[in-house]
């Protein structure tokens, strides 16, 4: 099931910096996202398959709250997101409300807590599922 392209757009103003390179400065995109402990973006699956107006590619190594939504909505999101992550919590589902043009659209983010192995060790990571309600 398909996002329409409406809610995929405009949560960052044209004056905020960083956008990810080959987006637009008025996406935010929406879908599943793994994010290290800083919130640099290890994988991403847009929520809509048709066109999606984010590349997964286009933000992968970037940081979720400094690159790819640098907008003052975010940073109580930032600030829930580090706590979760120093938690023992498994699963966070909330909600929030962004500002969307004109409008307010209201977002349900769940994080949950993931674990990868790798030749050094295990680490500690999270999946983020940000949609518009």
């Amino acid at each position: 099931m398909g996002l329409p392209a409406t809610y995929e757009r405009t949560l960052l103003s044209d004056s905020e910096p960083h956008p990810a390179p080959g987006a637009s400065s008025h996406i935010l995109p929406f879908g599943l996202f793994e994010l290290d402990p800083d919130g640099t973006v290890i994988r991403y699956s847009p929520a809509s398959e048709k066109a999606p107006l984010v590349e997964a590619r286009d933000i992968w190594g970037r940081n979720f709250f400094t690159d790819i939504a640098p907008v003052e909505q975010v940073v109580g999101f930032r600030l829930r997101f580090h706590s979760f992550m120093a938690s023992g919590q498994a699963v966070e589902r909330f909600a929030t409300t962004f500002a969307h043009g004109q409008q307010n659209v209201k977002v349900q983010i769940m994080m949950a807590h993931i674990t990868e192995k790798s030749e050094d060790g295990r680490r500690r990571l999270a999946l983020v599922r940000i949609m518009p309600e």
